[in-house]
């Protein structure tokens, strides 16, 4: 009894040395990172339920509804599809260019549809020409959805069949390299031969615009440069004597 009294004394004290203990204050940042406890909700009768957000994003009623208000709307395509989980089954080739060149027509970019039909093309590139790719990548470029996995996947499809494009689809093709950053040398080979071969089939904007996507990529073409030179002071000959005569006038202070 008396051992069991001095322990019982002994631990007294110890408590009383160590005095009161405060709380730490709780750290909110903590709360994000725990799971939250699931409360089972109970619907209220008569009560609206609230639409959330689904991962396939904006509807297609959303959609209609609101460019309907800025765009003449193809109402033969759009009446074509119940939701954007269906649209984004499409498998045929002409299924989905006109699925994106409608996006492209109202400025409208989906994701989630997007991602899911590219995922498609991909897997079937084998039904796919350039001058399909110019038109899928053109309209792409527009919508800012154009990336570089797809000018990396298209290349060989690209550089086997660019001899079917016309003189706008090569300048789309090249553009969508360009303005993705990605220079890939079997398609760029591919598209500057076609570019030669076709040359006087080009508007002089669309030279302008493949000397833009050939100077974003870092890659310029002296034959090809020349050659389009050539067309500007062609059709431009009042361009040309201007520059002629620029160069003949000497600047001051540099003697010859």
């Amino acid at each position: 009894a008396e051992f069991l009294n001095g322990s019982l004394q002994s631990r007294s004290r110890h408590i009383s040395s160590v005095g009161h203990i405060e709380p730490k204050p709780f750290n909110p940042s903590i709360a994000a990172i725990l799971p939250q406890p699931q409360h089972q909700q109970h619907p209220v009768p008569g009560a609206v339920k609230e639409q959330r957000p689904t991962r396939t994003g904006v509807s297609i009623q959303e959609l209609v509804q609101t460019a309907s208000e800025k765009y003449e709307l193809n109402k033969d395509f759009w009446g074509k599809y119940t939701d954007i989980p269906s649209m984004a089954l499409a498998s045929e080739k002409a299924d989905i260019l006109q699925i994106i060149e409608n996006f492209a027509l109202i400025h409208k970019k989906h994701v989630y549809l997007f991602q899911r039909l590219k995922n498609t093309v991909i897997t079937s590139l084998d039904l796919w020409s350039a001058p399909d790719l110019a038109a899928l990548c053109h309209a792409w470029a527009q919508l800012g959805f154009l990336h570089e996995d797809l000018c990396i996947a298209i290349s060989s499809r690209v550089a086997t069949t660019a001899h079917l494009c016309s003189a706008q689809e090569l300048c789309w093709l090249l553009d969508a390299y360009a303005s993705a950053r990605c220079s890939v040398q079997s398609a760029i080979d591919a598209l500057t031969r076609q570019t030669l071969v076709r040359l006087d089939e080009f508007t002089l904007s669309q030279l302008c615009l493949h000397a833009s996507s050939f100077a974003r990529l870092s890659a310029p073409h002296p034959l090809l440069f020349t050659s389009i030179a050539d067309r500007l002071r062609a059709e431009l000959p009042e361009t040309a004597a201007d520059a002629s005569a620029a160069e003949a006038v000497p600047v001051q202070g540099v003697s010859s």
